[in-house]
């Protein structure tokens, strides 16, 4: 599928600005050169909330640079000096537009600085600048650590797992280590480089979204041998029993010990008494925060938890409503197996009025739409709260009970 089509159910994304805030909410000993002009690098960097700013360094080109053809040497300046007076682990260059414009040969730059310097210098594959969508871009990262620090031989562990993108919950967690197998690590945004490290010990990469992470996973085929097991988003009871009995497909238990086989809570029974029937708004394509959580199986990962009740589900998806773009969402849901009914609406404006035109009674959607709602009496749900693996079952319950049918204040007479 076409980074195009990926992008018609998630936000579009500068490619250049998405990945110097993916570098600097990951914890490691690396610096990150921006070859480009100051007020390029100030843009992206003022905008930054998170530690990890520090490690950035721009190369500083004004006009006479990008028209005398001396914006490699100031590139080489620059790489000099930051691998002489940091000594980190690795450099990154996060091309800019003026640098491309001028057809700055970033990898024939590098190759030259590196013959100076034992610090691997490293450019994202298909260069920093550019829109695109925000699942490209995670892909695109997940490249860029697998080069920059997983890539080196490792002896894989047998029974030993990555999970790519999303957390399963310590209950899950618990369950897997007695089935003896170990969790390595936890891989996607903001994993520490220490983790994407000891990416090659593992025997298997488990995702939840095979596409979300696409490149990585065959490239860590290819150069690492591992596998690649495609599983449910362990959200909700249905879909934490799916997940659990994926892996034990994969890694079936000796008959003295089986994989568990737990209960529904009681919870659950009256959960779906109370909210079957009523009428759920899944809001999808209005956040751009590259989480891999809400950007899974095209940002439906939570939508089976839900249905699992018995609620009616209409999408309420953010973006214009041509033709060929409503054409493209079919597509993609049909791919992703869901039968919702869909709703588009351009501006969040418009988010109140469209909840009620659709009737629902209930909210799942991106925080800064709950403003919206324009006292529609939708109950609101925001996107991403909802927590992972059988322990997360019960909790989520609860807040979606209460958000339907808030308990009454009692008055003292």
């Amino acid at each position: 599928m076409s980074d195009r089509e990926l992008a018609r159910l998630n936000q579009t994304v500068c490619g250049l600005e998405g990945m110097a805030s993916l570098l600097a909410r990951t914890p490691g000993d690396f610096a990150v050169v921006i070859h480009g002009p100051a007020d390029c690098a100030g843009l992206l960097l003022q905008g930054m909330d998170q530690p990890g700013s520090e490690r950035f360094f721009c190369t500083h080109l004004e006009e006479a640079d990008l028209v005398s053809g001396r914006a490699g040497q100031r590139l080489g300046r620059c790489l000099e000096v930051v691998s002489r007076e940091l000594a980190p682990g690795v450099v990154f260059v996060l091309g800019t537009c003026g640098s491309a414009l001028i057809g700055d040969d970033l990898k024939g730059a590098l190759a030259k600085a590196a013959r100076a310097t034992p610090v691997p210098l490293i450019s994202p594959h298909a260069g920093g600048m550019g829109w695109i969508s925000q699942s490209a871009l995670l892909d695109r990262f997940g490249l860029l650590m697998l080069e920059a620090c997983a890539a080196r031989p490792q002896e894989r562990t047998p029974r030993c797992v990555n999970l790519i993108g999303f957390e399963p919950g310590a209950e899950l967690r618990r369950v897997l280590s007695g089935q003896a197998l170990e969790v390595n690590a936890v891989l996607g945004p903001g994993a520490a480089w220490s983790d994407w490290a000891r990416m090659g010990r593992a025997s298997h990469n488990l995702s939840i979204d095979p596409e979300l992470f696409g490149g990585t996973l065959a490239q860590a085929e290819r150069r690492l041998g591992q596998r690649t097991l495609c599983v449910p988003a362990p959200v909700g009871f249905a879909g934490s029993l799916a997940f659990l009995a994926a892996l034990e497909a994969e890694w079936p238990a000796p008959g003295d010990h089986p994989w568990p086989r737990p209960s529904p809570p009681a919870l659950l029974a009256t959960a779906r008494a109370r909210l079957s029937g009523r009428r759920l708004g899944y809001n999808v394509g209005s956040t751009k925060n590259l989480e891999a959580r809400t950007l899974a199986l095209e940002g439906l990962g939570d939508l089976a938890a839900f249905q699992e009740l018995g609620l009616e589900v209409v999408l309420l998806v953010q973006g214009d409503d041509r033709p060929a773009r409503l054409e493209a969402v079919r597509r993609t849901l049909s791919r992703l197996g869901c039968g919702a009914p869909l709703a588009v609406f351009a501006d969040t404006v418009q988010f109140g009025a469209l909840c009620r035109e659709q009737g629902v009674e209930l909210v799942y959607a991106a925080d800064h739409l709950r403003s919206r709602l324009d006292g529609c009496g939708a109950a609101f749900l925001p996107l991403g709260c909802l927590r992972p693996g059988l322990c997360g079952v019960e909790p989520n319950l609860r807040a979606m009970l209460a958000a339907v049918d808030p308990p009454t204040e009692v008055t003292a007479p």
